[in-house]
């Protein structure tokens, strides 16, 4: 109603929806490990064309599968895996510079970086500057984008709020408990 109201207000001649699109990007089948380990490579390519990552952990029991829920687990798994995903290219990148030389102020911040990534911290903790942020917009960099972490769980988990080692670990995170089943039954 806001948009159709801003739309005559200005005489419009084309009004324009904000729009969302989920992509889901599950990970690999259960026992199905890409070679080298890690995310799959089309998983990345499908997350790099995110503008922000939306990460459901598991924190409720499932007799499907043999695993306990193991929600600070996943989520820290998860965080060290796009970690890894960001220092390939850029070490990538680094080694193409050491051959081709030039570009100093972007071989100093991509040593930065990978000094930064290499501690276990998200890009997203690092402080950059506009034409920092513009030199490496280029590399699709899965850290630097923001995410959201749902942390599933029981209607009956509610009361208890969200599990210490879970808020550990989604420090610098935004971090919403929702319940799947609930949320399910209300749509039906």
């Amino acid at each position: 109603a806001r948009v159709d109201h801003l739309t005559q207000l200005h005489a419009s001649k084309k009004t324009v929806y904000a729009e969302v699109t989920f992509v889901d990007v599950a990970g690999a089948p259960e026992g199905a490990v890409p070679k080298g380990g890690g995310l799959d490579s089309h998983v990345i390519r499908a997350m790099q064309g995110c503008d922000a990552l939306v990460l459901v952990v598991r924190a409720f029991e499932n007799p499907a599968l043999a695993e306990p829920p193991s929600a600070a687990l996943d989520l820290r798994n998860f965080q060290a895996e796009l970690i890894l995903s960001d220092l390939a290219p850029l070490e990538n990148r680094l080694q193409r510079m050491a051959k081709e030389g030039g570009r100093d102020q972007e071989r100093v911040l991509i040593q930065r970086c990978i000094a930064h990534l290499e501690g276990e911290q998200p890009l997203s903790a690092f402080t950059l500057g506009e034409e920092e942020q513009r030199l490496l917009a280029g590399y699709g960099l899965l850290t630097l984008k923001p995410m959201l972490c749902l942390l599933n769980q029981e209607e009956s988990d509610f009361p208890r709020g969200v599990p210490e080692a879970v808020a550990l670990e989604a420090a610098g995170l935004t971090l919403m408990a929702i319940s799947g089943k609930i949320e399910m039954d209300i749509a039906e």
